[in-house]
């Protein structure tokens, strides 16, 4: 049913389109505003401020003016951290928030899970206070859908790390904000909006397939393996190429270098019902095939980052030189 009212609805788009309406409705409009923040500076000359990695300012918190101690609380967050409020159906677009990783829903397929072993051994050596200043300065940005469920649009990775790691379970609360309030609409019309915002990331690189985003993971630890998307990383920040705003970036990155870095497969064979079966054939992606990813991407570091200087990759974003952060694990 699901499928079949997604090409009702973009059926009626199509037919809108070719009977001239130049005007998409309301919702599509905000979804193509939002996504066109990742690529232009806004009018102030900066980026939406969910996307930097610096500390929430005051008026970005928005703070209920009836909290009497709200006030007090932002003077003392470095000395005493409070947490912002849980995330709600009443929770303001801009509002910040916060949620537990498995309370949210993801909007892509795949992640690199070597960066997220990496950052998960970061994250489980913080303290308390160190662990808040960390996750307030990377803020999620949510997505409220149908029902009041949360969709996260970024920091996929952050997500996933913070719940791999063994900060306790209690500690285990990204920093978030609504930047969206799609809970009013239809649930046939929630994904292709999100899809015109270009939101949703719905490919499946080990088949070289698409899925249905209704049939995404329900739960951040949920989302397969990609090996390439750890390498792509791991060439970002040794400066293989620049951080930019366009959405999935790093998924496309890694979708080049798929071309042309190769994978080994380990041999992985199995008996099913009698039948020889390489297992490894089938899912490459998987961890039994690749026992230590870390040791895969360093051995092929420096090669794709010559690759990602040439000029066959100067339609990807953030193409050029970028900034050495480093990989810190």
């Amino acid at each position: 049913m699901a499928f079949s009212s997604l090409l009702t609805v973009l059926s009626v788009l199509v037919l809108l389109a070719h009977a001239g309406v130049a005007t998409p409705p309301p919702h599509v409009n905000q979804a193509r505003e939002l996504s066109q923040a990742y690529s232009r500076p806004d009018a102030a000359g900066g980026y939406p401020f969910w996307w930097h990695e610096v500390p929430l300012s005051t008026a970005q918190q928005h703070h209920d003016s009836s909290d009497s101690d709200s006030a007090s609380s932002s003077a003392s967050a470095s000395a005493s951290p409070s947490l912002p409020r849980g995330c709600t159906l009443t929770t303001g677009v801009n509002d910040t928030c916060t949620l537990h990783p498995l309370s949210i829903r993801p909007t892509q397929f795949t992640l690199g899970l070597a960066e997220v072993d990496c950052r998960a051994s970061y994250l489980s050596q913080l303290g308390a206070e160190a662990l808040y200043q960390y996750l307030s300065t990377r803020p999620v940005p949510l997505v409220r859908g149908p029902g009041g469920i949360f969709y996260q649009v970024d920091r996929h990775h952050l997500s996933c790390a913070l719940m791999a790691s063994t900060v306790p379970d209690s500690l285990k609360l990204l920093h978030c904000v609504v930047v969206l309030d799609y809970s009013h609409l239809p649930a046939e019309l929630f994904w292709p909006t999100m899809m015109a915002g270009n939101m949703v990331f719905v490919e499946n690189p080990s088949s070289h397939s698409f899925i249905q985003p209704a049939f995404l993971p329900h739960h951040i630890d949920e989302l397969v393996n990609d090996p390439y998307r750890a390498l792509a990383y791991w060439v970002r920040k040794n400066g293989g190429y620049a951080k930019s705003l366009v959405p999935y970036q790093d998924s496309h990155w890694a979708d080049y270098f798929r071309a042309r870095v190769p994978l080994p497969i380990a041999p992985n064979n199995a008996q099913l019902a009698g039948v020889a079966f390489n297992w490894c054939t089938f899912s490459p992606y998987d961890r039994l095939c690749l026992p230590n990813q870390t040791q895969w991407i360093e051995s092929n570091l420096e090669v794709a980052i010559q690759l990602a200087q040439q000029p066959g990759a100067a339609a990807l974003p953030g193409w050029g030189p970028g900034s050495v952060d480093g990989v810190h694990c």
